[in-house]
């Protein structure tokens, strides 16, 4: 595993840190850490609505589709909120809502709709050079090296997604695996508690000051936010 780049030090602090021996797990978010876009978010749901309407042969416009699929998204939310989590969705659930609004098999629509959210990932995502130069940095050292991160598709599904871009986690908290997310601190203490150890052996690096940042500080984890080397 190569652990080299030409502008590495501007990471030296973030590197410093994942060798210290007080630090046992290496924690990255994903989007904008780990795995960039080329596409907007908004986007990426209309590649999988098109993709859906050729593969179920679905009689409906792709702004209709994606109407459905946002009017779901906010019924799950608000179940969740009701039951006193936190404001995500429950992918399973809201494609569940899906097959009764499109009238088509559940199991067969679910397994579809996974198959697409990573097609569409895999077709218009990359690594930056300094984002495979950190995460092989992590590796290197034998620690355990985890992905925590807000976003709506399982785990089980973001498995295909690691393993194209050969950054797999020994494991990954997903937000909608856990109805708790990162920006209300809820997700960091579920790693916490999953993870068994205290919060001052975990080092977060991610993009986004407040649920990367200021969210993990609050729990206990030291914190780095990652910003491109451009």
């Amino acid at each position: 595993m190569v652990c080299s780049y030409a502008n590495a030090w501007k990471y030296t602090d973030i590197v410093e840190t994942f060798n210290d021996k007080n630090i046992k797990i290496i924690a990255f978010d994903v989007f904008d850490t780990i795995i960039s876009r080329k596409i907007k978010p908004e986007d990426v749901h209309c590649e999988w609505a098109k993709k859906m309407i050729q593969d179920c042969e679905i009689n409906l416009s792709l702004q209709k589709l994606l109407i459905y699929k946002k009017f779901v998204g906010k019924i799950s939310k608000g179940l969740n909120i009701f039951s006193g989590k936190d404001r995500e969705i429950n992918y399973k659930q809201t494609i569940f809502f899906l097959s009764k609004l499109l009238r088509l098999d559940y199991h067969k629509l679910l397994d579809l709709s996974l198959k697409n959210e990573i097609l569409v990932e895999v077709e218009n995502d990359y690594i930056l050079p300094e984002s495979r130069f950190l995460y092989n940095c992590a590796r290197t050292t034998g620690k355990r090296v985890i992905f925590i991160s807000d976003f709506y598709v399982p785990y089980a599904a973001m498995k295909n997604l690691f393993q194209y871009f050969q950054v797999e986690p020994n494991m990954a908290y997903i937000s909608c695996d856990y109805i708790a997310t990162k920006w209300s601190g809820r997700l960091y203490e579920v790693v916490i508690k999953s993870e068994r150890c205290d919060p001052h052996e975990l080092v977060m690096i991610g993009d986004n000051f407040k649920s990367d940042v200021v969210k993990a500080k609050e729990k206990g984890f030291s914190s780095f936010l990652f910003e491109r080397d451009n």
